[in-house]
Parts: structure tokens; C-alpha cells; sequence
């Protein structure tokens, strides 16, 4: 079954290089705004799968996209970031990323719990940045159908977007499953795998 893969803000493909492999990847702000992302969604089938950001925006145009996917799971989602991570220290961290952009990617990653390196292109510190301004601003809206399809999966010690933005969304989503995982923000890739298997 065909694999579309949405990564989340500053998700390179390093942190899941074996998803890059199984099917397409894709990973907002850096390959494409949101409007690109969302017509490309609605082109696809199969299985699609998104982690963070990626979840959020799926979840955000979920009318235009869930119709056109058999299979959806959705890792670590979230209606509104700064429900979860307040503004000022997304300010904040925007701030420092204008200065150390390197330096404010690879603590993100530590905190999200992903150890793996990636390599920073300095051309993508533009839309990093934008993406941050847009996880303080953009919102999803619960208005779903087809929960028959879709895996919520989230990380029990996520400290960036807390567990219950899953709870959350699950309420709104009849006959999703929920699967707690003892992780952080990053779901490993094996787990990851296991359920796309």
C-alpha cells in the first residue's frame, strides 16, 4: 500500500530514515508551505501517516484530505500548539533561532527525545522561522468523519504537546484507536514502523 509521510517543524528526514525509504516524505516549511502540502495530500492513497506539525495541519484539512487515504495515523497531533507550549516561549525560542539557528534545532530535537544528528542547511533557517510564527497562530477545528481509519499515537513523557491533545482530538474521532507509548514528542521510528507494517 502506497506511503505518504507528513514530518513536523525541523523533522529532517534523519530522524526517520527508514520512512523515507518505504514511501514519500514530506516535511513542511522546508519543501513546501501549506496550501502545496495540502493539494499534494489531496492527490494521494494508501496510507498516510504524520507526525506533529504534520499532524496538525492533516487534522486542519482533514474535510479535503481523509477521503482520499484506507489507513491515517497521526503522531503526537494537536489542535493548537500554544495550548500546549505557550506563546512566549515559542517568542522565545523564535528569538534565539534568529541567532543560533543551529543550536535551537538540535535542543528541540533533545527535548522532543531524539537522539539521532541531523544537518542543518542554513538556507532552511528562513522557513523554520516562518514555521515557528505559524505554530503560534494556526488552528484546527474538530469536524471529523471517518475515525474508523485513523491511529492517534503519542508519547507518554511528551513534554512539547502534553498526551491529552490526543485525548482531545479523540473525542472527536468515533472509532479512532489511541495508543500511549513510554516516549517523548519524537515517536521512535520502530514503533512508527510496527503499526504501518
Amino acid at each position: 500500500m502506497p506511503l505518504t509521510f507528513v514530518s513536523g517543524w525541523a523533522g529532517y528526514p534523519e530522524i526517520y530514515p527508514r520512512l523515507v525509504e518505504r514511501g514519500e516524505f514530506l516535511q513542511p516549511f522546508v519543501d513546501m508551505d501549506e496550501r502545496t502540502l495540502v493539494r499534494r495530500l489531496q492527490q494521494g492513497r494508501g496510507t498516510l501517516a504524520a507526525w506533529s506539525s504534520g499532524a496538525h495541519m492533516v487534522l486542519k484539512y482533514w474535510r479535503v484530505i481523509e477521503p482520499h487515504y484506507e489507513r491515517i495515523i497521526l503522531a503526537a497531533p494537536f489542535y493548537d500548539f500554544t495550548s500546549f507550549t505557550p506563546e512566549r516561549v515559542v517568542r522565545l525560542m523564535l528569538r534565539q533561532f534568529g541567532k543560533q539557528p543551529e543550536a535551537v534545532l538540535r535542543e528541540f530535537l533533545k527535548k522532543c527525545g531524539c537522539a539521532r544528528p541531523v544537518s542543518f542547511v542554513p538556507e532552511h533557517a528562513g522557513p523554520l522561522a516562518e514555521g515557528l510564527r505559524y505554530l503560534m497562530q494556526s488552528k484546527a477545528h474538530p469536524a471529523f468523519t471517518g475515525g474508523y481509519k485513523v491511529v492517534l499515537v503519542h508519547g507518554e513523557q511528551d513534554r512539547i504537546v502534553f498526551p491529552e491533545a490526543s485525548e482531545d482530538i479523540l473525542q472527536y474521532l468515533d472509532g479512532a484507536q489511541y495508543m500511549a507509548l513510554p516516549c517523548g514528542h519524537w515517536i521512535p521510528e520502530h514503533e512508527l514502523l510496527d503499526l504501518l507494517a
